[in-house]
């Protein structure tokens, strides 16, 4: 035994962390040793391998496999390079294996060109929709991929309502996935879109969770403008989507309460005073039925038809949330989802300017050469410009989002609140149908 305290082993030996950066030779490309927090998205991704080109990823993208940002007059923008299709989910059917033990819902998807033929033809079970959304969440860590709907308990998920809700839910996964023009070229998305062959789907997933360019590595496939970009622009880029991404979950969240709240009013406040409106009138018409003059019978039978009336509307307020308040709160919901990638970029982005500004300063004190600043430099403007692409993406698709959404929802609204005045019009006809003394 060498010493008690350490049950028989020698003492530890813990060495101080310098502060101060250290330079080292890797072929032809200068390393510095990163001081970023460990834990931090920039360090976790591969931040640092990226900007010193540690690992030489960039010498391995081939043109056909590059994302490519284009200067416009809207600000740098995604290149599309494919022609854009579509995906139909359509006709689920229950399905089972291991000789019906267990069972599952799998849904076929259709993938369409712009002229509508079919380019491809597939049965997909939601275990492979989530294995998709793992592998683009690991890829595009630094894209907006939308999350995917969330598992459902055992308990009712071959019931005809879910099965329609979550068949609606992928529909619209898809489609936005479908219109991302990086995302929708990708090796991955294309072979859960058209991979039939058991043996061939199993080592394309094997393929695919061995790829090489996730995380920050996927920045090595963008290709962008050779103009620099001011300092003044990067910040001003970086302030914007900082105060847009706090703004835009402030108010997503103040939507969502509201749509909860008028959910909530239509089942049971305004339901019930209809409802109760109702019941008023028909006990005065149960008290007015003592009395047994012809007219007084008229008014009656005028006053039942009003209380059926209003119990009516009082059950046509409890039915309308599902027509228009319930999709637009399942459509902020997504985009609350959305939201959620968007801190990570805010992170990475300020890391990585960070990270060039310490280099610049190397160079002033000699620990680095100008010319490895200058590639630092560089990789952080292909960051920039990558951001920047997808935020304007991301702020064209949202507002077209928008603008259907609300359409649609001001649609179902008007022609609920146009079903009430035709009943009110016309139980005031029954009343005035009635004749007077006078």
């Amino acid at each position: 035994m060498r010493g008690q305290g350490n049950f028989g082993l020698s003492n530890p030996k813990r060495g101080t962390l310098r502060r101060t950066s250290s330079v080292m030779r890797s072929g032809s490309v200068r390393k510095i040793k990163s001081l970023t927090n460990k834990f931090s998205v920039f360090s976790r991704t591969g931040g640092d391998a990226y900007l010193m080109d540690n690992e030489n990823k960039s010498d391995k993208v081939s043109d056909a496999f590059s994302a490519v940002v284009v200067e416009t007059s809207e600000g740098p923008q995604w290149k599309q390079t494919v022609r854009p299709y579509s995906c139909v989910v359509k006709c689920p059917r229950k399905d089972s294996k291991f000789r019906g033990i267990k069972t599952f819902m799998t849904y076929q998807i259709t993938t369409l060109n712009p002229d509508g033929d079919v380019l491809g033809d597939v049965r997909r079970r939601y275990k492979q929709f989530w294995w998709l959304y793992e592998r683009l969440a690991v890829k595009y860590k630094f894209l907006c991929v939308p999350p995917l709907p969330v598992r459902q308990i055992v308990v009712g998920r071959y019931e005809n309502a879910f099965i329609q809700q979550r068949m609606g839910q992928l529909q619209q996964w898809l489609d936005r996935i479908c219109k991302h023009p990086i995302i929708c070229v990708s090796d991955v998305l294309k072979h859960f879109l058209f991979c039939r062959d058991l043996n061939l789907w199993k080592s394309g997933k094997r393929r695919a969770e061995k790829d090489y360019f996730v995380g920050a590595a996927f920045f090595s496939m963008v290709k962008c403008p050779h103009d620099d970009l001011q300092t003044f622009a990067v910040e001003e880029f970086h302030d914007n989507i900082n105060n847009f991404a706090r703004n835009m979950e402030e108010s997503i969240k103040m939507s969502e309460q509201t749509m909860q709240e008028m959910n909530k009013k239509y089942k049971t406040a305004f339901r019930r005073q209809f409802i109760h409106m109702g019941k008023s009138l028909d006990a005065l018409a149960k008290t007015f039925a003592f009395y047994r003059g012809e007219r007084s019978q008229e008014l009656t039978a005028a006053m039942r038809h009003t209380s059926r009336m209003y119990t009516t509307v009082g059950h046509l307020f409890a039915a309308q949330p599902k027509l228009d308040i319930k999709p637009y709160a399942e459509f902020l919901k997504h985009y609350e989802g959305l939201l959620m990638s968007l801190p990570d970029m805010i992170s990475f982005h300020k890391d990585t300017t960070s990270k060039d500004e310490d280099c610049r300063l190397e160079v002033k004190d000699g620990r680095i050469t100008s010319q490895n600043a200058d590639q630092v430099h560089r990789r952080a403007q292909v960051v920039t410009y990558a951001l920047m692409a997808e935020m304007n993406h991301f702020h064209k698709v949202k507002t077209e989002d928008f603008k259907r959404s609300l359409e649609i929802f001001l649609q179902n609204q008007i022609a609920f609140f146009k079903q009430i005045p035709p009943k009110l019009e016309e139980a005031l006809t029954v009343y005035q149908s009635i004749g007077t003394y006078m």
